[in-house]
């Protein structure tokens, strides 16, 4: 009975996988498709081209198709109860949790920027185009910064999670918590963005583990995403550049840069670990 319950949890989270890519899939398409015809296109020259193309569908499209895949995930995943939602933890009124959450993602900003460099990882050219052309809008920030990190964390921590941590006991918790980490990484399907996104994975599946909540992660998320747009918005020239790029070339000032973010990381770790209570979630 009990090897048959682990094959239905590990079905659930490849199906939740399977779910959360068939929707970008199937509304990046959609949206492409709609473009193509309201261009003065037709079915025909979309089948013969085998599709719309990903690389032709323009930035409007592009915030549209993760709008509406953030929404439909969103609404899905809450529905069908693979994730569970509760008002009980934010009935705990964790507002320092929030403070420190922002502090933390403000802190990391610069250890991850020097990580990238050290592993001498570029993001593509296409998915960075993308991104600062969606940063290039306030529309962007809906859907970089508000709905992505709420969709993504309802898919995540709040339903692959959940699931993993069913199958492993308490003692033996941080290795549902990098199973995720490296799900939520791959699923970025680039090394640049998926080796920071699994870092940060950990990180966000310890505060989901701690608390019983997707709420301080989506929190995280906001606040990192939020980051990204604003510096990406206010000079696009640093978009792919590296720490010691913006040091001026001299390495030893990026690492007393990163030095100095740890006395920010740190101190905020310790508050988060101290902070950072299980409220009075659902049953798992």
């Amino acid at each position: 009975m009990k090897q048959k319950s682990l094959l239905r949890m590990s079905g659930e989270i490849v199906w939740y996988m399977v779910v959360f890519l068939l929707i970008q899939i199937f509304v990046t398409y959609a949206v492409s498709i709609a473009e193509v015809l309201i261009a003065g296109g037709d079915m025909k020259s979309i089948a013969a081209n085998g599709g719309a193309s990903l690389k032709e569908i323009s930035t409007t499209g592009l915030i549209v198709s993760n709008i509406v895949s953030s929404l439909i995930t969103i609404l899905i995943f809450l529905r069908a109860r693979w994730t569970l939602w509760s008002r009980d933890y934010l009935a705990s009124r964790p507002w320092g949790v929030v403070f420190w959450v922002i502090i933390l993602s403000l802190g990391l900003v610069i250890p991850s920027m020097w990580m990238q460099e050290q592993l001498h990882l570029e993001m593509p050219e296409a998915v960075e185009k993308m991104f600062t052309d969606m940063c290039s809008t306030p529309y962007g920030y809906f859907t970089l910064a508000i709905l992505a990190p709420w969709a993504e964390e309802v898919v995540f921590r709040g339903a692959i999670l959940r699931q993993l941590l069913k199958i492993f006991s308490r003692q033996m918790h941080w290795i549902p918590i990098v199973i995720s980490a490296v799900i939520f990484g791959a699923a970025h399907m680039n090394m640049a963005q998926g080796a920071n996104a699994a870092l940060l994975g950990l990180l966000l599946g310890w505060m989901y583990y701690r608390t019983g909540s997707i709420f301080p992660g989506i929190v995280f998320h906001w606040s990192n995403n939020t980051i990204a747009y604003i510096v990406t918005r206010l000079r696009p020239d640093l978009a792919d550049a590296s720490l010691t790029d913006i040091c001026g070339g001299d390495a030893n000032k990026a690492l007393l840069y990163v030095g100095f973010s740890m006395l920010i990381v740190l101190p905020a770790l310790f508050q988060l670990f101290m902070r950072l209570k299980r409220g009075k979630e659902k049953k798992r």
